[in-house]
């Protein structure tokens, strides 16, 4: 399994069978893709997309440090989840967050996946809220080392 670079057009395919089932696929273009200091990370097999990740250079009003990226977008296929994919695509948003100066990294966490975070390093810090026509979620956010690589 290989962890690498992808452009922004090819999450699109995962996004929307995974994270946007009953939405029209132009729903999965999010802002901020194209942007410079946007990265989108895949987790490839025999040139399929299996999984999914995408961070962008984003603080958060709740957290006090400057400096954050956001990670967004985060899909496995069903047929790979549990084999430690979603952990080595973290490892990677969080060497690129270290890469490029970040302090933290944030996500709006659906709450099926907060089990996830947790085990990966992410402390919750809200209580749960809802996004419309997703399901509800819990802000995560986790404090970057210099050299850290914890997963």
């Amino acid at each position: 399994m290989l962890i690498r670079r992808i452009k922004p057009i090819e999450t699109l395919p995962i996004r929307h069978e995974i994270l946007r089932p009953n939405s029209d696929i132009s729903d999965c273009i999010y802002p901020g893709d194209d942007d410079q200091t946007t990265a989108h990370f895949a987790a490839i097999e025999n040139d399929v997309l299996l999984a999914i990740l995408s961070i962008y250079r984003r603080s958060h009003l709740n957290i006090k440090n400057d400096g954050g990226y956001q990670l967004r977008a985060m899909a496995t296929m069903p047929s790979i989840r549990g084999q430690g994919i979603g952990f080595k695509l973290l490892a990677a948003a969080e060497r690129y967050a270290r890469q490029n100066n970040s302090a933290y990294l944030w996500a709006n966490a659906r709450a099926v996946a907060l089990g996830f975070y947790s085990k990966a390093g992410y402390t919750v810090d809200s209580e749960v809220f809802e996004i419309k026509n997703v399901g509800p979620h819990f802000l995560v956010s986790k404090t970057l080392g210099k050299h850290e690589d914890r997963i």
